[in-house]
């Protein structure tokens, strides 16, 4: 079987009707609690394809099904996150998909936090759709919850990741083995590894020295950042977009400018 990152010594018992795949949030608010510190999390880049079903990419461009693939669409692949939460209205223990947008504003909370984000709950704020769509994140007063119940609740995100790659690419024997889904020795440096901090200066440089061509413009990274990052990139790299520009018309602007 293919493995895609590190499993859990001990894999907890399946919840019945749970369903072995990872979630996605629901528009509106959602309540949840992070069980799982982000250095327990689970990273890796993912796939989709044309009928819109995820699979991890191998992180191997020669040998990905994802990369290389003959369809545009399937090559792309977005860095993800993976871990178990509490629905707390609902009282569920269930594994979701975090993307990188909504990871960066947990990994702040947690700096803010001595690095902990387990011991309150969250409002996580989705809308938008598509390309389109934003995350925000709020947190609740401090409380504790007998966390390690709730551990014996969740699923194997390595399993879950192993089983989505071999339910549409089929297990292989001869399959490489997987890096791609790790846990991240300091999960709130990973969401800028795409991105060169000389290519992206926290000091935008005179704009008469810039243009187009003098940012690096990584296709990935852009579908990661925010509306606000992306505003603030094609500001720096001149090119021109509405102020009531949306994410896609943003990002479909840097591409065709760094063409």
């Amino acid at each position: 079987m293919v493995s895609f990152g590190q499993r859990k010594a001990d894999a907890p018992p399946i919840m019945e009707g749970s369903g072995r795949y990872l979630r996605n949030f629901k528009d509106g608010d959602t309540v949840i609690r992070f069980i799982e510190e982000p250095d327990d999390w689970i990273v890796f880049r993912e796939h989709f394809t044309v009928e819109r079903k995820s699979f991890p990419c191998t992180e191997d461009r020669d040998s990905c099904p994802g990369c290389t693939s003959d369809i545009e669409s399937e090559q792309r692949a977005t860095r993800k996150y993976g871990t178990n939460l509490w629905l707390v209205k609902s009282d569920l223990v269930l594994p979701f998909r975090i993307p990188m947008s909504l990871a960066k504003r947990v990994f702040s909370r947690a700096e803010r936090n001595e690095g902990v984000i387990t011991n309150r709950d969250y409002v996580v704020m989705k809308s938008g759709k598509g390309m389109d769509t934003e995350y925000d994140i709020e947190s609740d007063e401090r409380y504790n919850v007998n966390l390690k119940d709730l551990l014996l609740k969740a699923l194997d995100i390595q399993e879950i990741l192993s089983e989505s790659y071999d339910e549409i690419h089929g297990e292989k024997e001869d399959s490489p083995i997987v890096k791609a889904a790790t846990k991240p020795k300091d999960p709130r440096k990973v969401y800028v590894e795409d991105l060169d901090e000389e290519e992206f200066p926290s000091e935008p440089e005179p704009a008469a020295e810039e243009d187009a061509g003098s940012v690096v413009i990584d296709e990935d990274a852009l579908y990661e950042m925010n509306l606000v990052e992306l505003k603030d990139l094609a500001k720096r790299a001149r090119v021109k977009v509405p102020s009531t520009a949306k994410k896609s018309d943003v990002i479909r602007a840097l591409i065709s400018a760094s063409e």
